[in-house]
């Protein structure tokens, strides 16, 4: 009796788990590997319906590297994005091919859809606009593997 009720126990352990972390998507070798820069540790900020992470680079000022995830919403989450966001942005949003099942492009940020999450990497640092919009598809590319 008492090593089914271990084993249940454990079992239901490992069974749960809590939505995913916007600063578990991406690892510090994958941002060598992308940015060509190391980061410093993550700064996790909880936010409605999700997680925002931002690391900086070793290198002060040099580049700095922002995710957001919501577990939940997908498109209509990214088109209330897009609204709020259009009163800021001067650029229109560009359609991305190839990453998740829906991609936009709205100034330095990436805006993605993989099933129900929503994920927004956005990227500073020197840069031109065409090779930030394609680090910000690498490292999306990395993080959707995560969920």
């Amino acid at each position: 009796m008492r090593a089914a009720l271990l084993l249940a126990l454990a079992i239901g352990c490992g069974a749960a788990t809590g939505p995913p972390d916007a600063c578990d998507l991406v690892s510090p070798a994958e941002f060598v590997a992308v940015l060509g820069a190391e980061m410093k540790p993550p700064a996790r900020v909880d936010i409605p319906k999700g997680t925002m992470c931002s690391w900086e680079s070793r290198d002060p000022g040099r580049r700095s590297l922002t995710i957001e995830l919501y577990p939940e919403g997908g498109l209509p989450h990214r088109d209330m994005y897009l609204q709020e966001a259009g009163t800021v942005w001067r650029t229109p949003p560009e359609p991305v091919a190839g990453v998740g099942d829906e991609a936009t492009a709205l100034g330095r940020q990436l805006l993605v859809v993989a099933g129900q999450a929503f994920v927004v990497v956005s990227l500073t640092g020197t840069m031109d606009e065409a090779t930030g919009r394609a680090e910000a598809v690498q490292i999306a590319r990395r993080a959707l593997a995560r969920l």
